[in-house]
C-alpha cells in the first residue's frame, strides 16, 4: 500500500519471495520484529532448536522428527513443541504433529544460518526407516529392503516409527505428506551423492505405502516424475527402476494407458538390465494388467501366466497377487470357472488379512466372476462387500471403483442402478481423484440407467462427456474404448438423427 505505483506482480513477487517479511509491516512494525520479539522470550536453547525447524522443507513437524532434528528424546521435544505452541510460534495439529504458519517458515527459512544439510539427512533417514516399516505392515512377507534401505533401518541414528495395525498407517502417513515430499525434493536436489539415493529411496518407498494403503497416488505421482528426471549417481538405479515401475501403475490407474505403457517398458528394461527378477516378474504381472486395461483380456491372461511361470523369484503374497490376478483378466474375458478356480487357489496359497488390499481385490474379483456366470445377483453381494472393503481402507478410487461394479451388477440383475453410477461420479469428482476409466465406465452405467428410463438425452450427454475423456487420456482406438462407447452406437445415432 506505501508503493502504489508498483504494478501488483511487482507486489505479489516480492511477498511470495524470500525475504517477503521486510515487506510486511503491522502498526509500524514489522512482522520480522515482532517474531524476533517473541522468539527472545524463549531459552537460548530452546530458540536455537526453534530455529532449526527452518532446515525442514515443510511448515511441518512432527515429534519423531522433531527428535532427530534436535538429537534430543522423544519426551522432550515434545514439551518443547507443546511449549513453541503455548507462545503461538506452533499450533498443534493431528496428534503428534506440529505447524505453523507460512508467515513464520518464511522467518525460519529466511535465516542465513539455518543451513544444516546433516540434520536434514537425519530427518531424511527417519523418514525413509518409517516408511519402510510401514511398507512392511501392509505387504508382511514382501522382499527384504534393498541394502541401502536396511543400512538406514538399522542404523543407530534412526528410530523409525513401527505400526500395530495397517489403519495405524493410514492415519500415520497422509498428515505428514508435505513433510515426506519435501524430504525427498530437497535430498535429490542437494547434491550430495548419498542424501539423493537415500531421497530416491524415500520416494519409492512413500509412493508404495500411500498405494497399498488406499491407492492414493495423486500425492506421489509428481514425486516419482522427480526421480525418474533427476540426474543420480548409479548406485540410485534400483531406486530409479523402482520409480518407473510404480509411475506406470500410478498411470495406468489413472487411465494414461500410453504414458503408463512407456514407462513400463522402461522399468522391465531396467530391471533386466540389474537381473532383478523380482522386478521383472512383478513389471510383468503390471504389463498384463495394463493389457487388461486396454481390453485386451486374451492377451494380457497370456502375459500374466508367462508372470506366474517366473513368480519363483515373488514371495508367497505377491505370487498369490499374481494368481488373483489372472483370476480377474479369466472372468473379464468370460471364463467364470478358471476364474473362480484361480481364486480359490489364489486363497488356498496365501490367506487374505481382512482390511488389506488383498482383502478388498479378492471380493472384486468375485463379483465379475459372477458376471461372467451370468449370475448378477450374487454379484450384487460381493460388489457390496468390495464396497464396503474399499472403505474400510478409506480409498476414494477404489470405492468408486465398487461402487461402478454395483451398479453394473444391478443394471444386469434388472435392478435401478442410476444411484450407484452417480454417486461413483460423485466420489471421484468431490475430492480430484483421477481416473478415466472408472469415470469413463460410471458415466456408461449412467447412460444406461437414463436410457432405461426413456431419457435419451442424458443418456447421450454421459455418452459424449466419456468420447470426449477417452480422448483427451489418449485411448480412443484400444478395445476397452471401442467396446465402451459400442454399447450406445445404434442408440446414439438414432437419438441424434430424430
Amino acid at each position: 500500500a506505501t508503493r502504489p505505483a508498483w504494478p501488483l506482480a511487482h507486489l505479489r513477487d516480492r511477498l511470495a519471495g524470500p525475504g517477503r517479511l521486510a515487506e510486511l509491516r503491522l502498526d509500524g512494525r514489522s512482522v520480522r520484529a515482532a517474531l524476533d520479539a517473541t522468539t527472545s522470550t524463549l531459552d537460548p536453547s530452546d530458540e536455537a532448536r526453534f530455529r532449526a525447524l527452518g532446515t525442514l522443507p515443510a511448515d511441518l513437524v512432527d515429534v519423531e522428527s522433531a527428535a532427530v532434528l534436535w538429537q534430543a528424546g522423544r519426551a522432550e521435544s515434545r514439551d518443547l513443541l507443546e511449549r513453541l505452541c503455548d507462545v503461538r510460534l506452533l499450533e498443534p495439529a493431528t496428534p503428534d504433529c506440529y505447524g505453523w504458519h507460512g508467515l513464520i517458515g518464511s522467518y525460519l527459512r529466511d535465516d542465513p544460518v539455518r543451513s544444516d544439510p546433516a540434520s536434514a539427512r537425519r530427518v531424511l533417514r527417519q523418514a525413509l526407516a518409517s516408511l519402510a516399516n510401514a511398507r512392511d505392515r501392509l505387504r508382511p512377507g514382501d522382499r527384504p529392503h534393498h541394502p541401502i534401505v536396511a543400512a538406514v533401518v538399522g542404523s543407530d541414528d534412526t528410530a523409525g516409527v513401527t505400526f500395530a495395525d495397517r489403519t495405524d498407517v493410514h492415519a500415520w502417513v497422509h498428515p505428514r505428506s508435505a513433510l515426506f515430499l519435501g524430504l525427498a525434493r530437497d535430498g535429490l536436489r542437494s547434491g550430495d551423492d548419498d542424501r539423493a539415493v537415500e531421497a530416491a529411496a524415500l520416494a519409492v518407498h512413500f509412493d508404495s505405502v500411500v498405494t497399498e494403503c488406499c491407492t492414493a497416488h495423486e500425492v506421489s505421482a509428481g514425486l516419482l516424475r522427480v526421480v525418474t528426471t533427476t540426474p543420480l549417481p548409479p548406485s540410485a538405479e534400483h531406486f530409479l527402476a523402482a520409480a518407473r515401475h510404480n509411475l506406470a501403475s500410478t498411470l495406468a490407474d489413472q487411465g494414461r494407458l500410453a504414458e503408463a505403457h512407456d514407462a513400463a517398458e522402461q522399468a522391465i528394461a531396467t530391471w533386466r538390465r540389474l537381473g532383478d527378477r523380482y522386478g521383472e516378474a512383478a513389471m510383468l504381472n503390471n504389463l498384463a494388467l495394463l493389457h487388461g486395461r486396454s481390453g485386451d483380456y486374451t492377451a494380457a491372461a497370456a502375459v500374466m501366466r508367462r508372470c506366474i511361470d517366473a513368480a519363483d523369484a515373488l514371495p508367497l503374497v505377491l505370487r498369490a497377487r499374481t494368481m488373483r490376478n489372472l483370476a480377474y483378466l479369466l472372468a473379464r474375458d468370460g471364463d467364470a470357472e478358471g476364474a473362480t478356480d484361480m481364486l480359490t487357489a489364489a486363497r488356498e496359497l496365501h490367506a487374505h488379512v481382512p482390511g488389506s488390499y488383498e482383502w478388498y481385490d479378492a471380493l472384486r474379483i468375485e463379483a465379475h466372476a459372477r458376471l461372467a456366470a451370468g449370475e448378477p445377483a450374487a454379484a450384487i453381494t460381493s460388489a457390496r462387500a468390495a464396497l464396503g472393503a474399499a472403505r474400510e481402507m478409506r480409498s476414494v478410487r477404489l470405492m468408486a471403483q465398487s461402487t461402478v461394479l454395483l451398479a453394473r451388477a444391478r443394471r444386469l440383475a434388472g435392478q435401478d442402478s442410476r444411484h450407484s453410477a452417480a454417486e461413483a461420479l460423485q466420489r471421484l469428482a468431490e475430492t480430484g481423484v483421477q481416473d478415466v476409466q472408472t469415470t469413463c465406465e460410471a458415466l456408461a452405467e449412467l447412460a444406461h440407467a437414463h436410457r432405461a428410463s426413456g431419457d435419451l438425452a442424458s443418456a447421450d450427454a454421459c455418452v459424449d462427456e466419456a468420447s470426449r475423456l477417452i480422448d483427451l487420456a489418449g485411448n480412443a482406438g484400444t478395445r476397452w474404448a471401442d467396446e465402451l462407447l459400442g454399447q450406445f452406437v445404434t442408440v446414439h445415432a438414432a437419438s441424434g438423427d430424430g
